[in-house]
């Protein structure tokens, strides 16, 4: 078993936190409620992700586009006990269906990407929870702020429906 170390900043450490929430929330139940708030597109089945491609088509069922390439990927245990800040990332994570409580404990991978069609930000990224080959949780970080929302929440599917 391997064991990273690192000293964290708040900003980074809610970041973490939130992507774990969200990696959680990301779970086979959520799938289906994130991909209906997106105008029924069709989801992955189960949300498994064995490769990164998986990863990424995963992430474009939610409008999003990213980079090839994950710009992070860490292991990461999530908290047995929830902070505060694990308690509101989980919260986020559950507009998805993902439910971060279920895995304390766990230990899993988490991959950051660079989202390049997020309205106003060129700083926006996703981060992924995976454990195995599942998505557990995931959350989306504009960029800039310690600001965090659901995959679900995609503001470019709120503007194209604002459009028509």
């Amino acid at each position: 078993m391997m064991i990273l170390s690192m000293k964290l900043s708040k900003k980074r450490l809610a970041a973490l936190a939130l992507v774990a929430a969200a990696g959680i929330y990301l779970g086979t139940a959520g799938v289906g409620k994130a991909i209906s708030a997106l105008g029924g597109a069709q989801s992955s089945p189960a949300a498994q992700v064995a490769t990164n491609a998986e990863r990424i088509e995963y992430l474009e069922h939610f409008g999003y586009q990213t980079g090839s390439e994950p710009k992070r990927i860490v292991e990461v245990m999530i908290p047995e006990q929830f902070d505060q800040r694990y308690e509101a990332y989980a919260q986020v994570m559950q507009a998805d269906g993902f439910d971060l409580a279920e895995h304390k404990g766990e230990i899993c991978k988490l991959y950051q990407y660079q989202v390049t069609n997020y309205p106003g930000s060129e700083e926006a990224s996703i981060s992924m929870l995976v454990r195995g080959e599942e998505v557990i949780g995931a959350l989306v970080s504009p960029g800039g702020s310690n600001v965090v929302h659901s995959l679900s929440d995609n503001p470019l599917a709120r503007q194209e429906a604002l459009a028509e």
